[in-house]
């Protein structure tokens, strides 16, 4: 391989992070017995993955929004599925016309928001109203994203 010093690989950062759950419209509070999420950062470029699991709910109101180890790009991609990181849902309640779900990225901030794809085409936020508070929702992802830093 390559040796020379120009070359080397001087920013590399790896840890994990717990989510922080925020909302459009305010705050929510999550009691969760799982909360696995780690990150591989090389250069700009930021490797997530994890899982989160809700046991309960409070305050909630609005879109679900969920913390980001790094913040996006600046000048990055936002909305319109040029933003997205692959997500998978299990026993949340989703619009029953919903079809898919994934985690939007939102320039210049430290959270994705979780969007459902709808049968035609269009999509929309899942808003924490929605959440069953039954012990047994859990979000799971793994994707890549940009960042300033």
């Amino acid at each position: 391989g390559d040796t020379a010093a120009a070359n080397a690989l001087d920013d590399y950062e790896e840890g994990s992070w717990v989510v922080a759950p925020t909302t459009e419209n305010g705050s929510i509070t999550f009691s969760g017995s799982i909360n696995e999420c780690a990150y591989v950062k090389i250069g700009k470029l930021v490797q997530i993955s994890g899982r989160v699991r809700v046991d309960s709910v409070s305050s909630q109101s609005g879109w679900l929004r969920l913390s980001l180890p790094f913040t996006n790009i600046s000048s990055g991609p936002d909305q319109s599925m040029l933003g997205q990181i692959p997500c998978i849902t299990h026993n949340m309640n989703l619009n029953n016309v919903g079809i898919s779900t994934f985690l939007e990225l939102s320039n210049g901030n430290a959270f994705v928001s979780l969007i459902e794809q709808r049968d035609n085409g269009s999509w929309y936020p899942f808003n924490t109203s929605d959440l069953k508070d039954n012990d047994d929702e859990y979000i799971a992802f793994s994707g890549t994203y940009q960042t300033d830093a």
